[in-house]
């Protein structure tokens, strides 16, 4: 029916159609009975079509008992992709995009245009421990190294394949899954009545406070409460490792995605045009529509960024050099902070512990102006380097608005090299 309607308007009209609604159902319903049994044969023999003639595709799958029961494919593509922005994986179980309820599961990253990418795909019969250890097998297999943090829902089998396979790697919950399960968990009367819902909310997505920060606000919240003996919050509690940002300060770009909501929004583009009705060739034709479409839009943002003209918003060389070196979504974040350590930042205190070093106390104000943290900022004189205290765990930018403060009002001509 969606492709009837689409030359409907493509043509002007039901007039100028040659066949039925029912014509193009009763194609769909004889290529499914051309395809029969030989289903997985075909798209097998389509991977390994690919294999053959494409450079560096990489494919593999099992049969159990003469039927197929897990595969996995990536293309140069995404290959590229992932090792261009493969720091983050993030993976989820999508369901009722085939006939055999095989489970599809995408790999998605985040491009330097703060898009979905795909770094490959599978397809698995069963969501067991073993389907999972040899899907992410696989996929180590084909891209060669491990990401640097790897994101997922509560999912008891993917909880334990990911530290089994993705030994150097991360693992982060979806925070948004488990924060969903609040109005479930808690008393309604609870919720309703006290500000619980709001406080836990404030505690927990808080990116700029220190783990022992964290669990110090968290006692006093269930004694404030009454719920030091909730099961479920201390279920929760003694996982914080896995979800609370807290703990995420250490590895790069560790607030690129707290969620699984980029693996939704992808699944969900992924079934557009799939339903619980097609065979895994018709499958495989609607995956390979989406990934190009995906790539297209790749391709119009790297456009717009090489066509697009600066224009600033103060007269800082930082920001000009910024809007040459990345790309125009990355830079309209940067370009923020810089604007923001010019106007929201200020220098408090500075001790000189050495006669190389300076630290300096750099206050953090909101856009009203109220004071929101204060961040401390070590400075080389010798070679003019700076680190922060925060890590830059929360920026984007090659400078943090911190750094940028005691750059600016220490007037060094900082410009972070072409990287």
């Amino acid at each position: 029916m969606r492709a009837y309607r689409c030359l409907v308007a493509l043509k002007g009209g039901h007039h100028n159609v040659n066949g039925t609604p029912v014509d193009f159902k009763n194609f769909s319903h004889q290529l499914r009975i051309f395809i029969g049994e030989r289903d997985a044969q075909v798209f097998l023999e389509r991977l390994r079509e690919r294999f053959d003639n494409l450079p560096n595709f990489y494919f593999d799958y099992t049969v159990s008992n003469g039927k197929l029961s897990s595969v996995f494919w990536a293309d140069e593509i995404s290959k590229l992709n992932y090792k261009a922005f493969g720091d983050v994986l993030a993976f989820d179980a999508t369901y009722s995009t085939n006939r055999y309820k095989m489970v599809f599961v995408p790999f998605t990253g985040v491009d330097h245009h703060f898009q979905c990418v795909t770094f490959g795909a599978g397809l698995i019969s069963t969501e067991s421990i073993e389907s999972y250890v040899w899907l992410l097998k696989a996929f180590l297999k084909a891209h060669g190294t491990q990401p640097t943090l790897v994101l997922s829902d509560q999912d008891p089998s993917m909880l334990q394949a990911v530290p089994m396979v993705f030994t150097e790697s991360r693992h982060r919950l979806c925070m948004w899954h488990i924060m969903k399960k609040l109005p479930s968990k808690i008393s309604s009367d609870v919720l309703d009545n006290t500000d619980l819902r709001s406080c836990i909310h404030q505690l927990v997505w808080n990116v700029y406070i220190k783990p022992e920060t964290f669990e110090s606000r968290w006692n006093d919240l269930l004694q404030t409460f009454g719920l030091q003996d909730h099961s479920w919050l201390n279920d929760m509690y003694n996982i914080k490792h896995l979800w609370v940002p807290a703990y995420f300060r250490e590895p790069p770009m560790c607030c690129l995605m707290k969620t699984t909501s980029r693996c939704e929004s992808s699944n969900a583009a992924f079934k557009v045009n799939s339903t619980s009705a097609n065979t895994l060739v018709q499958f495989m034709m609607c995956f390979e529509n989406r990934v190009d479409s995906q790539r297209y839009r790749q391709r119009v943002s790297e456009y717009k960024t090489s066509s697009t003209m600066f224009t600033g918003n103060t007269d800082l060389a930082i920001e000009q050099h910024a809007f040459a070196i990345y790309t125009n979504a990355v830079f309209a974040q940067v370009q923020k902070e810089i604007i923001k350590g010019k106007f929201l930042c200020y220098i408090t205190n500075q001790t000189e512990p050495s006669n190389s070093s300076l630290l300096i106390d750099v206050t953090h104000l909101d856009k009203r102006n109220n004071i929101t943290n204060v961040y401390q900022v070590t400075y080389n004189t010798v070679d003019q380097s700076a680190s922060c205290s925060c890590r830059n765990f929360t920026r984007i930018g090659y400078l943090c608005r911190h750094v940028f403060c005691v750059y600016r009002l220490k007037n060094v001509e900082r410009i972070p090299p072409n990287t």
